[in-house]
């Protein structure tokens, strides 16, 4: 068995984390949207929409870099997709919980 990363599957892995975030998103766009006053929601839903963005992006860009040659860890990324996870579950979380 191969030391390399199969691109494709890589591709289909990221296809599902960012479906399964869009999901998520949306779930907790709806809690915030019901549950808190304009202003807030509205900042929810730029940053559910931010943290998304970022974990498609930073998907988009893993697997072109995986289809050009040999896999190298890029550590700032690797945190940024955990802020932006971290972000999502957070709000998320926090729109489904009533004071």
């Amino acid at each position: 068995m191969s030391n390399q990363l199969n691109p494709e599957r890589t591709d289909l892995a990221w296809r599902r984390t960012v479906l399964t975030a869009t999901v998520a998103a949306l779930l907790g766009v709806r809690g915030a949207v019901v549950h808190w006053p304009g202003p807030v929601a509205a900042l929810a839903v730029a940053a559910l929409g931010a943290a998304v963005g970022l974990i498609a992006l930073v998907g988009r860009r893993r697997g072109d870099v995986l289809a050009a040659g040999p896999v190298r860890i890029l550590t700032h990324r690797v945190w940024i997709t955990t802020a932006a996870t971290l972000a999502l579950a957070a709000i998320g979380l926090a729109s489904v919980l009533r004071p």
